[in-house]
């Protein structure tokens, strides 16, 4: 079995696996396998991430919910506005010295002139 023979994904709330298993030599092609599982769990539309272990004894096929975390945008939204707002005042910092330095070297030029 490769990578393009199974898939995860949610669909309708519920957790699905597709397993797509090609025959091998000496299997009877009139006996039909399953091929898809589903689980309807609570975690699955609850907003937050989760991790899932999937294990396949084939035919029997178990999944588990192992953790959950924050979501991504509730979580991270603070730092990466703190860290556009640091950004900002350094970038200011930055130009404000540029100027600085450019007056002082104007102010040596015209000394020099005068």
């Amino acid at each position: 079995m490769n990578r393009h023979h199974f898939a995860v994904f949610v669909h309708n709330c519920r957790l699905v696996l597709l397993l797509r298993q090609e025959p091998g030599h000496g299997v009877d092609l009139n006996t039909f396998k399953p091929a898809e599982w589903r689980w309807k769990l609570a975690q699955v539309c609850d907003g937050d991430w989760h991790h899932y272990a999937i294990s396949v004894d084939f035919p029997q096929v178990r999944v588990a919910a192992l953790s959950t975390f924050r979501s991504v945008s509730r979580f991270h939204s603070r730092h990466i506005c703190a860290y556009i707002i640091l950004y900002y005042i350094i970038f200011i910092i930055f130009i404000i010295f540029i100027i600085a330095v450019f007056c002082l070297l104007l102010l040596v030029a015209f000394d020099n002139i005068a």
